[in-house]
């Protein structure tokens, strides 16, 4: 029980927007990446699959939270394959 309460706490704080991705400096955050700039840490330094557990857990919970209020699922939800339906193709799946 403890390692799930500290794991509760860490996405409660939301410490895992920072644990589960690379540090970007302040200034930018809201700047689109150059390409072959070294502003972001190499893969060989950011070790983010140590933190891989806590990101699904946070999309767990937040999707979860979600579905309890009808809210919209996360952004670090992702339906792999997902193919669009045509709207009148999706009025009969509903139906049924």
């Amino acid at each position: 029980p403890y390692m799930q309460c500290l794991a509760s706490l860490a996405v409660g704080l939301q410490l895992d927007s920072l644990l589960c991705h690379p540090p970007v400096p302040p200034h930018l955050a809201h700047c689109p990446p150059e390409p072959g700039s070294s502003s972001t840490p190499s893969p060989s330094s950011w070790a983010n699959s140590e933190w891989a557990w806590l990101h699904c857990f946070s999309t767990t919970v937040k999707t979860a939270e979600a579905l309890a209020r009808g809210h919209t699922f996360p952004e670090s939800f992702i339906v792999p394959d997902l193919e669009p339906v045509a709207k009148d193709k999706l009025a009969l799946l509903m139906v049924r």
